[in-house]
Parts: structure tokens; sequence; C-alpha cells
């Protein structure tokens, strides 16, 4: 089967679309990506995001070398530790990267803004991404072939269709009724500080080594990360060429995450006021180290912001069709393990290769896109479920006795750990 035999139409250019875009360029085979967004830059598109060892292996499969030397040169700062600590500023587990054993130059923990990867994934695809294209709907023929329409009243055909359209997907409501991703009933508030006013010296030293979670014996969690991007980042993008992303500041993501009771929300009536907002964060972290209440305070009304969390469930498996699904339209998570992004891109380097067998010959199509869903479904929803039991763990109840416990369990690892790499050196 050569490449001109199928054309892969892709609903969605976000992470996953575009990693999926990239891998089917580097194999020979025709795609089109369709995006409602109306240019690469007309809409912010979210903090910086986590790049773990599976979403690095992703993007080097999928980039060629001079993209992937991009990405690897534009990724920022404090991307190699993840600390545990108590409401107090204790630290009770510090992960690192190098305590996994030599590293792998390519399956490596990253930090990028999401702005700077969307435009790594854009470049060579100028051609092939057409924005401002909101997806209606879709029609197959008794011979296979898909038709898909757009709201401008503009249609295309294709051979496989693929939803790369995020958690509130339209392919998917057509294709997978009942499969939309439900409401967890927690929250997260909070939003962004900038790295001014000596913020960066009065924050505790393991936010310079990677994200920290703040677990008090309440019912909720804390977040913290920071995002600096390299100076020489911009340098990089603009060998481009194109549209350049505006360049970010650094900053400080503040997130407390709880049940929309705990806060004392009504479910389903959550409130927008910056104040009242604060005012409840305030509240949830009474009696906390006075450095972490005082960052309540330094959030910007206008960045103060309250979410919903949701989260898909298992999908039982369908039959295969040149329909199919990847990221968050199929199966989104909670932000608790902050692998969605990673795993999205994983769905996109995965599919990228069945779709480069059956262009070789080696399956039909059918087959391809069978076995890309055998595989996304089990590590898929291994991680949603995964991702939903730390949500819970960090929001829930704590047990008077096993959280505790819990706590000396964590602080014995973390001594464990210390006095190994005091004697690596």
């Amino acid at each position: 089967m050569s490449g001109e035999d199928f054309h892969v139409v892709i609903v969605g250019g976000g992470l996953g679309g575009l990693c999926l875009a990239q891998g089917l360029k580097q194999a020979g085979i025709r795609f089109s990506v369709y995006e409602r967004d109306r240019s690469a830059t007309s809409r912010p598109q979210g903090y910086r995001i986590h790049i773990d060892p599976q979403g690095s292996r992703a993007l080097h499969q999928v980039l060629p070398e001079p993209l992937w030397r991009i990405f690897t040169a534009t990724g920022g700062q404090f991307s190699q530790g993840f600390t545990v600590m108590t409401e107090g500023m204790q630290e009770l587990l510090s992960l690192r990267a190098a305590d996994a054993g030599k590293m792998d130059p390519v399956a490596q923990h990253r930090s990028i803004s999401r702005v700077h990867l969307r435009r790594v994934l854009l470049a060579g695809l100028e051609d092939a991404v057409h924005f401002d294209r909101r997806f209606l709907r879709y029609e197959e023929s008794s011979e296979g072939k898909l038709t898909v329409f757009f709201e401008d009243g503009s249609r295309v055909e294709a051979d496989v269709l693929v939803a790369a359209d995020g958690i509130h997907s339209r392919v998917r409501r057509q294709y997978l009724p009942g499969a939309d991703p439900v409401e967890t009933g927690v929250v997260g508030i909070g939003g962004r500080i900038p790295l001014e006013d000596g913020l960066l010296q009065r924050l505790p030293q393991q936010a310079l080594e990677g994200p920290i979670m703040v677990l008090p014996p309440t019912a909720c969690s804390l977040f913290l990360a920071l995002w600096k991007p390299v100076a020489e980042a911009r340098q990089h993008l603009e060998l481009l060429g194109g549209e350049l992303p505006l360049d970010e500041e650094p900053y400080l993501i503040f997130s407390l995450g709880g049940r929309a009771e705990f806060f004392g929300f009504a479910p389903g009536e959550l409130p927008t006021d910056a104040e009242l907002l604060r005012g409840a964060m305030r509240e949830a972290m009474r009696g906390w180290h006075p450095e972490l209440r005082a960052l309540a305070d330094r959030i910007d009304p206008a960045e103060f912001g309250v979410f919903p969390v949701r989260t898909s469930r298992p999908v039982p498996a369908w039959k295969s069709s040149p329909v199919t699904l990847l990221g968050d339209a199929i199966h989104s998570m909670t932000p608790y393990r902050g692998i969605g992004g990673n795993i999205a891109l994983k769905d996109g380097a995965l599919l990228a290769a069945q779709l480069a067998e059956a262009r070789a010959g080696r399956c039909t199509l059918l087959e391809a896109v069978a076995g890309y869903e055998a595989q996304m479904r089990r590590y898929a929803f291994a991680a949603v479920a995964d991702s939903r039991k730390a949500m819970e763990g960090a929001n829930g109840r704590k047990h008077p006795v096993l959280f505790p416990m819990a706590r000396v369990a964590m602080r014995s690892a973390n001594a464990v750990l210390h006095w190994r790499r005091r004697k690596a050196g």
C-alpha cells in the first residue's frame, strides 16, 4: 500500500494531533489537520507542561533531528525533581530524575512552554494545517470512505479520521456517544504568580529542582511549580521562521485542590469572584507555614480562577473502524500525575507507527487502527485510573492513623534516597 492510497484527517491541532502529524510526515503518509483556533497564536495555550520520559521518547520518534534539537534547547528549568512537603514546609519525600540511575539522553524529564512546544510541532506542517475550521460531523459510505463536514460548509474526504479535539471532542460525541468525561467533584483554585519582588528567594529550595506537592492533614493539597524559560529559547524558535509566540515571563503555578464542599462551594455553582476564591483559599490554609499562606495574596485577581477536575471513565472495547481517537478526546485524566499530555504524545507516535505499517503493506488500515486502539486502551486507561487514585489520595479525608504512618514511611524512604545520593558523591 503506497502513501497515496490513503489520506488521514486529524481534527484538532493540539499536542497529540500535531505529534501524529509529524509522525505521518516522517512516514510519507498524506494527512491534513483541521484546527478550530483562528491561528497558531490566537489564544493562550495554558501553563508550562512537564514532558516525562515517555513523552520525550514519543517526540524523539516523530521529530526530525533539527526539530528535536530545538525542542531540547527551548525547554525551561526546574524539571529534574519532585518533592512532597508538609503544610509546615518540611520535606517528606524528594525524588530526582538521577535517582533512577544513568540518565538516558532521550528519555528525560523536561519542562517546556506549551506555546513553544506547539510552535516546534507546527514546524514544517504549515501547508497541511488548516486553522479556523470547526468540525461539524462526518459520514461513512458503504465502501468505508469518510466525508468530514465543517461549520463553514466545507468538506473533505478521508480514509482515516482521527479525533484529537480534546476533552469536549465533537468527533467522540458522534462516534462514541456516552463516553464523555465526568466531574470528579474536585476543583482547583489558584493561578500563576510572576517571579518578581524576591519571590524566588522566599520559596522552598526544592522548588528549584521541580514541582512540589504539599499534603496537609486536611482534605486538600497544594501544587507549586516554577517556570523559567531558557534565555536562548527565542533565538532557537526564530530558526523556524514564521510568527513567533510572545515571550513568557517566569512564573509560579499555585493551585490548591479539594472537593467543592471542602471550600464551601455548592457543586455545579462554582464562584468566579477572585476575592471570594482567595478567602476560601486562606481559610483552607489556616495554620500553614506563613510563606505558603502569603503566596495566596500574591495572585493577581485577573489570574485567579477555579476549575472543575474532570476525568474519563474506562470505555469498553469498541469495534475498530476508520475513525479513531487520541489524547483527551478519549482518555482525559486528572492533573494529579501530570501525565495527560505525555500520554497524548505517546498516542500520536504510536498511531503514526501503526499507520506506517499499513503504508508499507504489512497490515490493512483497519488492522493498523485496531492495533493502535488495543495498546492505547491498556496504557491510557491505566493512567486515567492512576491519576484519579492520586487525586483522591491527595484530596480525600486523611485517616487519623494511616496518614501519619504514611508520612513516616515517606520520611524513611527519603532518608534512604539522601544516603544513596551522598554515597554516589
